[in-house]
Formats: C-alpha cells, structure tokens, sequence
C-alpha cells in the first residue's frame, strides 16, 4: 500500500508511514476508503473570500432579491370599484430567469469557496480571459491592395 501523504510503500496495516509518519489504515479501513472515497469537510468561512468575492457576492445577492420585488405596478379606481396589480422582474420579462439561473449559480459558487477546504475550479483559467481586443501583428494582416498595385486608381 502506499501513502497517501508522501507516497512510499508502506505494509497494509503497519500503522504509520516509514517515510513520513501519516497513519496508514487497517486493510479494512482502506477498503472502505476507496469504495466510498475521502469525504470533504463542510465548514463555512467568509474569511476565505477575497476582496473581489465580497463584492461580487454583495452584488449578485442584491440582483437575486430584485428579481422577486415588484418592479412595477398599476393602480385605478372608479367609485367605489378600485384595481391594482403589480409586476415583478420574473413575470413581466421571462428571460430573466438566466439571470435567476445564473445568479443562483454565482452564490453557489461563493459558498462552496467558503465552504470547502479547497476552492472549486472554474473552467476558464485567469489567463485565457483578456480585457480588451488583442493587439494587431503586422506579420498576420494581409494587404488588401498587392505591391506595386494602385488598386485601379490612375494617375495624370
């Protein structure tokens, strides 16, 4: 068996590791451990955000209460006989339920990065996103109009 910590060989039951002194499972515990798989601990820490995380999530929490406010409403009476109706974001605009979707997403995110030992990892690395347009390579751009040509043009 090997070590989960260090990775050397260690004997199925000795105890500790020779190499780092990590408990090694009975064989057992090991079996239990590779049918059902590490648990994660759940732990909520607000600490673990970042700046950036804080205002996201202050932003995105605002956005999802909005959505259930009414955003706009209608009163009218005549004598006696009086009518209102009010609209919120969901009724009066049905494709605000992406934004729903993904402000839902956006929080669960935030506390799942709170929550876990280690934060989830998002699809796209911080590398590939650019603010901005790429700058122009002279070597890749084309000329529109070959060498030595006017492009039709005559001159007198």
């Amino acid at each position: 068996m090997q070590c989960s910590q260090c990775g050397s060989d260690a004997a199925t039951g000795a105890g500790t590791c020779p190499g780092c002194g990590a408990v090694i499972p009975t064989a057992a515990e090991a079996a239990t451990l590779t049918q059902a798989g590490p648990a994660m601990a759940f732990r909520f820490d607000a600490a673990r955000w970042t700046m950036a995380d804080r205002i996201a999530g202050g932003a995105t929490l605002v956005l999802f209460i909005s959505l259930f406010l009414p955003w706009f409403s209608v009163s009218a009476g005549f004598g006696s006989f009086s009518e209102s109706s009010s609209v919120d974001a969901l009724t009066a605009h049905g494709y605000l339920y992406l934004v729903l979707l993904l402000a839902l997403a956006m929080l669960g995110y935030l506390v799942a990065s709170a929550s876990l030992a280690s934060r989830p990892a998002l699809p796209l690395r911080p590398t590939g996103l650019r603010a901005g347009p790429r700058p122009v390579r002279p070597h890749r751009v084309v000329p529109a109009i070959p060498p030595g040509r006017t492009g039709g043009i005559r001159h007198y």
